[in-house]
């Protein structure tokens, strides 16, 4: 997993979605009609990347996910349509 982060982008090494600096924040290709800012951003770009990768359950990656949703309000089932 990689992130690549610049002043109006963030791109992902393992998955296509993207997000970009808007007017009024950071809009997330995976999660639209959402705005975040830049820290959210990234955490919500790194979800992308463990649900693209989907390890095996007990893999330690699903608890930082689980905080990382709680974090930003994102409901993998609900918001994921991978």
């Amino acid at each position: 997993m990689s992130l690549k982060v610049d002043s109006d982008r963030i791109a992902s090494t393992v998955t296509e979605h993207h997000a970009v600096n808007g007017p009024d924040g950071w809009l997330v290709t995976w999660l639209p009609g959402r705005t975040f800012d830049r820290n959210a951003a990234i955490t919500a770009m790194l979800l992308v990347e463990i649900y693209v990768i989907d390890p095996p359950p007990k893999n330690p990656m699903w608890k930082l996910a689980a905080n990382w949703e709680r974090e930003i309000g994102v409901d993998r089932q609900q918001d994921w349509q991978g």
